[in-house]
């Protein structure tokens, strides 16, 4: 787990890794354009988070094996 975390230890990076982690497991978006809605659709507080973010957020997951 902390492996995962590691240059996402603030609340604002927890915060975006765990979002993005929810909406993949749980809504299964077929793109990242649909990622990104189901994101910001969560409630206004998630527009925070730029979908460069929200890409780089799936790519460590992945990279480490949580996607």
């Amino acid at each position: 787990m902390a492996e995962l975390v590691e240059g996402f230890e603030s609340s604002f990076g927890l915060e975006l890794l765990s979002t993005v982690h929810w909406v993949l497991e749980h809504e299964k978006p077929q793109s990242q354009a649909e990622l990104a809605a189901n994101v910001y659709g969560w409630n206004g507080h998630k527009t925070r988070f730029s979908p460069r973010q929200i890409a780089l957020a799936v790519d460590v997951m992945t990279e480490k094996g949580w996607r």
